[in-house]
């Protein structure tokens, strides 16, 4: 992530958001996140899908508390959102690990995973991710998987916890 981190773009952006650029105005971070420049890095192949990821998680704390009008903090957070959106679609919802051949539980494990890292910003992303999960683990086929293995009981529960907490960590 760190490489990503350093293009100019990326340079710009988080200047804005710190309030470092001299010549930017309300809109300026809405723009500069929504620049072509910057979509095609977060949206191209260049770099690995986590590191995309993490960086726009990283985006979104900074902007929770960069000198920002209100709209515009809106704004660049949605825009957040759907480019993590993005990356997850392209990815197959997140790599190989989320194939249609992959085990449910697998599946749901790795949602889970994703979910209560910093790796995936709140929003939209945060919500589908969370969703498909819970969903997986409440089919039946994988409730019985679950009940006779504690190991992977214990496990996915401490997975949904700590997604939980982010997101009840982020509404507070």
């Amino acid at each position: 992530m760190a490489r990503l981190a350093q293009m100019r773009p990326i340079v710009r952006l988080q200047d804005l958001l710190a309030g470092v650029v001299e010549d930017a105005d309300d809109r300026s971070a809405a723009r500069a996140i929504m620049a072509e420049d910057v979509q095609r890095l977060f949206i191209g192949a260049q770099w690995p899908p986590r590191d995309r990821l993490e960086l726009l998680s990283d985006l979104a704390r900074t902007a929770a508390t960069a000198p920002l009008p209100g709209r515009e903090r809106s704004l660049f957070v949605a825009e957040i959102g759907r480019l993590a959106l993005r990356i997850l679609w392209s990815e197959g919802l997140f790599g190989d690990a989320l194939a249609a051949e992959a085990a449910p539980t697998v599946v749901a494990s790795r949602l889970l995973e994703l979910a209560a890292s910093d790796m995936l910003p709140e929003g939209p992303a945060f919500r589908i991710v969370m969703k498909r999960a819970k969903d997986l683990l409440q089919r039946h086929d994988v409730a019985a998987e679950i009940a006779a293995d504690a190991d992977l009981r214990h496990r996915l529960q401490d997975q949904l916890d700590r997604a939980e907490e982010r997101l009840t960590g982020a509404a507070a």
